[in-house]
C-alpha cells in the first residue's frame, strides 16, 4: 500500500510517497499521538490526549493515565499495527529542558518489534529553576 510520505513534500513535481510498511506504522503512530480528540472533522474520537500534559504539572500518575489512554487510542485508531509498550522519558527535567520524549514499542503482523520517538513539549516541566 502507498501513503504520502510526510512532512508533506513534492519531488520531481509529485508528491512525495512511501511503500515502506515501518515508515507508514512511524506515520501513523505520530500522527493519532499529535492529534487531539475533537479534532479530526467526522472522527471524534481519532487521536490521543497528549496534549493534556500541556496545562498541568506532570506528575507520575498523570503519565500512567495518559499511557493508558494512548496505548487504547492506538489500538483503537491504527488495525496494521500492535502497540507493544508506551515509555515517557522525563530525564530531561534535569536538564532543564521541558520537552517528554515518548517511546512507542510496537510490532507489524509479520515484522519485528520496533521503536519510535516522539518530543512533546510540556511547558508543565518548566520550574521557576529553568533557565530562558
Amino acid at each position: 500500500m502507498k501513503s504520502i510520505k510526510t512532512p508533506f513534500t513534492f519531488s520531481g513535481g509529485k508528491v512525495e510517497t512511501t511503500v515502506n510498511q515501518d515508515v507508514i506504522a512511524r506515520q501513523k503512530i505520530s500522527d493519532v499521538l499529535l492529534t487531539s480528540n475533537y479534532e479530526r472533522v467526522l472522527r471524534p474520537r481519532y487521536g490521543a490526549n497528549m496534549y493534556s500534559l500541556v496545562h498541568q504539572v506532570v506528575d507520575e500518575n498523570d503519565i500512567a493515565d495518559v499511557k493508558v489512554e494512548a496505548m487504547f487510542d492506538l489500538a483503537d485508531n491504527i488495525s496494521t499495527l500492535s502497540v507493544i509498550d508506551i515509555q515517557f522519558d522525563t530525564g530531561s527535567v534535569a536538564t532543564n529542558d521541558p520537552t517528554l520524549n515518548v517511546n512507542v514499542l510496537y510490532k507489524l503482523p509479520l515484522g519485528t518489534l520496533s521503536s519510535t520517538s516522539i518530543r512533546i513539549a510540556v511547558p508543565g516541566l518548566i520550574t521557576e529553576d529553568t533557565p530562558f
